[in-house]
């Protein structure tokens, strides 16, 4: 079992619960990251409070670093034990605006954190493509900002 901070209803900060979760296991494509910072997004405290479109129960979250800890099938670029950031916004790959290389507006986005299970809990499950390596020289805490830092 893993610690999820989730929220099962809108409000201050105490409907945030931590509970134990199934550890999730990487499919084909995928990489699991034992997370080791978070960064806290204005768009968490929206959600929370309700000011953001979120279906409920959900773990918050978009911004985090972390290790490998696992990889799917057809992993090539990562292993277990490199230090990564992950994209908050996990997208298609093939309609007409990924294609063209501009994923930031591909109809299909699912947002960690908004439409799936978010950064806020020990483990994180996400695509290949949305993992970055991170340099041992940049901490975990200043990694975990790495997607916003993008925008």
């Amino acid at each position: 079992m893993a610690k999820t901070v989730i929220i099962s209803e809108f409000g201050n900060s105490s409907v945030m619960k931590l509970v134990d979760r199934e550890v999730p296991e990487p499919k084909t494509g995928e990489i699991k990251i034992k997370h080791k910072a978070c960064g806290l997004n204005y768009i968490d405290v929206y959600q929370r409070t309700g000011l953001y479109p979120l279906n409920l129960p959900t773990a918050l979250g978009m911004e985090a670093s972390g290790v490998v800890e696992a990889v799917g099938e057809g992993i090539h670029h990562l292993k277990e034990g490199d230090r990564v950031s992950g994209e908050g916004h996990i997208t298609c790959g093939h309609c007409r605006n990924c294609r063209a290389g501009k994923k930031h507006l591909c109809p299909s986005t699912v947002g960690i954190g908004v439409n799936c299970n978010g950064a806020f809990a020990e483990y994180v499950v996400i695509p290949e493509s949305n993992v970055w390596p991170v340099d041992s020289e940049i901490s975990y805490e200043v990694a975990s900002f790495f997607d916003p830092l993008g925008i």
